[in-house]
């Protein structure tokens, strides 16, 4: 796209990006959160006026937005719940720092929807048995390895730069 309702052109998004070096010389420039934000609240489709409370709220709650600097609805973030056992178990406990943990939780639901597609409530092995080749779990189980991988090096990257909000908008 050359340019977006809420920021403008190309240049106007690269005005607030940042570099962010992923190891082994990879490096992206990823729009801020706040241009992010205003370009949805700008499109005005359904989809992104219904996320928008929680994308306020989140950005609120992760500091990288000013409560007098939000326009528009507000919603109340849920309280503590406990963590996915599965998910301790492939990627460790969860993270202290808000950033991070949105990125954890969000392979948790992955983890916690994988094992309900496929009746994995009784297996005590967070993805179940590995499959045959010819199962059509497999290849979702593959699928699910390959993202937890992602995951876990961006975790391990994100807590040493401190850095996880702009990663998890990359994500989603």
């Amino acid at each position: 796209m050359r340019t977006t309702t809420g920021v403008g052109d190309y240049a106007s998004w690269l005005g607030n990006a940042e570099r962010h070096d992923l190891g082994g010389g990879l490096a992206v420039l990823v729009g801020s959160p706040v241009d992010l934000l205003a370009s949805k609240e700008a499109a005005g489709r359904d989809k992104d006026l219904a996320a928008l409370p929680r994308i306020r709220a989140e950005l609120v709650a992760a500091g990288v937005l000013r409560m007098e600097d939000v326009r528009g609805p507000f919603a109340e973030l849920e309280g503590e719940t406990p963590a996915y056992p599965a998910a301790i178990e492939l990627l460790g406990d969860r993270p202290d720092d808000l950033r991070a943990r949105a990125l954890w939780e969000h392979v948790a639901s992955v983890v916690r929807d994988f094992r309900e597609r496929w009746g994995l409530a009784d297996d005590p092995r967070p993805l179940g048995p590995p499959a045959p080749e010819s199962d059509p779990t497999a290849t979702d189980r593959e699928n699910v390895l390959r993202q937890l991988q992602r995951t876990r090096r961006l975790l391990d990257h994100a807590m040493s730069s401190r850095e996880v909000q702009r990663l998890v908008f990359v994500l989603t």
